[in-house]
């Protein structure tokens, strides 16, 4: 979840300097009008005024590639659609948050849909979020590229770790779905346990593509027919890292 404050202040810092580009503007189209004409005004204050469109427009021209910097090229240019967006953030009606790929996840095709839910938190069903456009650049340090989407209304507070789920126009995928209850996590990544005929269990790290009310749907890693741990799978990894730490 991003900072709206962080976010709204580049968006006003470039429409200031709209503003003040436009009065220069007018200010120096007023001048040479009257320069041309011989009337009340000088040389110099043309070259006065022409200055001051200069330094007006680079100043401009900074606050924009700020604000690209911010939102990317592609929302910047919907205008009236960012305005709304930073007006909603400021009131805390909306929230924006950054989903990134992982390197080397690129999509064939631009998402049609996006589910974003709280990071570790495995029992809440994901929520729809707005895809609004490519991140303006590559995370620095997944390296994989990255979505803006609204969160309409905010559930989450600023600096929350999502986990987001896109979804493909036309590109099925195979794999197995699992009780969210299967699912453990340690490290940062999630496991299932995979029961054996010998009663044996193995922790099995897997991909967690989406989560839904049904369950966690996991595209490698397990096959149809394996028989997962779905009652007391935080046990079996407490006692494992138990016995583990015991050893060292």
């Amino acid at each position: 979840m991003l900072d709206p404050s962080a976010l709204a202040v580049p968006f006003y810092d470039r429409e200031s300097a709209r503003t003040a580009l436009e009065v220069a503007e007018k200010e120096y189209q007023r001048v040479a009008t009257l320069q041309r004409g011989n009337a009340n005004a000088s040389k110099r204050e043309l070259e006065t005024a022409r200055a001051a469109l200069e330094r007006d427009r680079a100043a401009y021209d900074s606050a924009q590639a700020h604000l690209v910097s911010v939102f990317g090229p592609e929302l910047v240019a919907r205008r009236d659609e960012l305005a709304a967006l930073v007006r909603a953030l400021a009131a805390r009606e909306a929230a924006l948050a950054r989903i990134d790929l992982s390197v080397g996840d690129a999509p064939a095709s631009r998402p049609t849909a996006v589910r974003v839910a709280a990071l570790g938190d495995e029992e809440a069903e994901p929520e729809e979020a707005a895809l609004l456009g490519p991140a303006p650049d590559t995370d620095p340090i997944t390296q994989g590229r990255g979505f803006l989407v609204r969160i309409l209304p905010p559930r989450w507070p600023p600096g929350t770790a999502l986990v987001g789920f896109l979804a493909l126009a036309d590109h099925p995928r195979s794999g197995v779905l699992v009780p969210r209850a299967a699912l453990v996590r340690y490290d940062g990544r999630s496991f299932v346990y995979v029961a054996h005929p010998d009663q044996s269990f193995e922790r099995r790290a897997v991909e967690v593509a989406q989560t839904t009310r049904e369950g966690a749907f996991i595209p490698a890693g397990l096959s149809a027919g394996e028989q997962v741990v779905v009652v007391g799978a935080q046990e079996l990894l407490s006692t494992e890292l138990a016995g583990a730490t015991a050893e060292e």
